[in-house]
């Protein structure tokens, strides 16, 4: 790694917790689109040096629709 870490934060400005299940949105209404938006942060991990290149991730959101 390079020293940096990823957060995502809610519209509250809460951090997203990966790997966890969350309630997403209601969808038992007549409302047939939802949106959130989310900031993404890259901050340095405690403890760890900070080196230069670039950076780089991928983030799978996975929405199951009963």
């Amino acid at each position: 790694g390079n020293g940096l870490k990823l957060r995502l934060l809610d519209e509250n400005a809460s951090p997203y917790t990966f790997n966890k299940y969350a309630e997403y949105a209601d969808f038992t209404s007549d409302m047939l689109i939802y949106e959130k938006t989310y900031t993404a942060e890259l901050s340095s991990i405690a403890g760890t040096p900070i080196e230069a290149g670039p950076f780089d991730t991928v983030v799978l959101f996975k929405i199951n629709y009963n």
